[in-house]
């Protein structure tokens, strides 16, 4: 299943059991993988807080949350996890170029496969226009920006987007 990152902010973390453990506050990306690295999660109960959730202590992740076998699967300390969100930065609010420095507008969101935890799409907006671009179309992302192939400029280029496989490289 394909998620928007956007709709999993705020969302339910569970036990297998159904008891809510915290809310998701953040999603964190590996940028070398474009992989969920964890997500930081607001926790309910006798150990409030913020705490970090690795992404290999999730045994599912859905439009209703995230579920994991334990509470205590949330760790306390968000050293490595702040270290990961420093290291990447905001992935959604990226400034988004092409390799020829055209500026395609700003990451407005992120496609997410649920099962797999890959980035599969980036969501691009500017102004009033909105691209879907998928991830083997990015050449680099970096704290400040992420470039896309010139490709991506080319007046056909929606229809072949919309043909790619998520998981395919590019011919």
């Amino acid at each position: 299943m394909i998620i928007e990152d956007r709709r999993l902010w705020d969302l339910p973390v569970r036990t297998t059991e159904g008891r809510e453990a915290g809310r998701i506050k953040h999603i964190v990306f590996d940028l070398t993988s474009l992989k969920i690295w964890g997500l930081e999660v607001e926790a309910r109960g006798i150990f409030t807080g913020r705490k970090c959730l690795p992404w290999e202590k999730i045994v599912a992740l859905g439009l209703e949350g995230a579920v994991i076998d334990k509470a205590k699967d949330l760790q306390s300390d968000l050293s490595v996890l702040l270290g990961k969100r420093k290291e990447g930065g905001e992935i959604i609010g990226l400034r988004a170029t092409t390799q020829s420095n055209s500026h395609l507008g700003r990451v407005h969101d992120l496609q997410i496969d649920a099962e797999s935890g890959l980035l599969v799409r980036f969501l691009l907006r500017q102004l009033l226009n909105e691209r879907i671009i998928p991830r083997q179309f990015l050449v680099t992302i970096n704290r400040r920006q992420a470039v896309f192939q010139d490709e991506v400029l080319k007046p056909t280029f929606d229809k072949l987007a919309s043909q790619t496989s998520c998981f395919e490289p590019v011919k």
